[in-house]
């Protein structure tokens, strides 16, 4: 059985400044919390998930289509038998991260992600994907000095 997800929205974060200039009043930015949790079998589809913390999390059998995980960790995280048709990835850190058995998920998904270790993951089990030709996206850099895992 699929049980809706509740997406947590964070705060408003400060008014920024840029050369003196302000360029945002406040900005509302999702926040989904799964670090650890057990998240097996959750209908997430449609959900902007981007900047979600899945770090270590069991998401095994949960449906992820046409899901926003921009910019999301999902390091040591088991999305083993999940849906992730459709669902945006773009600079998520993957890392020992379990795709075994996944639907929807293609090696054209893969190439906006950060995959720190692509040549040992062995679970992604996406046809198609060469880790050898891998290529990390600018911007994964913004992964080097967050905790994970």
């Amino acid at each position: 059985m699929l049980v809706p997800a509740k997406l947590l929205l964070s705060g408003v974060f400060p008014v920024m400044l840029l050369m003196g200039v302000a360029v945002a009043e406040g900005l509302n930015a999702p926040s989904y919390q799964a670090q650890g949790s057990d998240v097996s079998g959750r209908n997430f589809d449609g959900t902007n998930l981007s900047l979600a913390n899945f770090s270590g999390s069991n998401a095994t059998g949960s449906s992820f289509r046409n899901v926003q995980m921009d910019y999301a960790n999902l390091s040591l995280a088991n999305f083993s038998r999940a849906d992730l048709t459709n669902a945006t990835f773009k600079l998520a850190l993957i890392e020992f991260t379990d795709f075994s058995e996944v639907k929807g998920l293609t090696a054209a998904q893969l190439s906006e992600a950060c995959l720190t270790r692509p040549d040992k993951e062995e679970k992604l089990g996406v046809e198609g994907f060469d880790a050898a030709s891998y290529r990390m996206p600018e911007g994964c850099q913004l992964w080097e000095h967050i905790a994970r895992g």
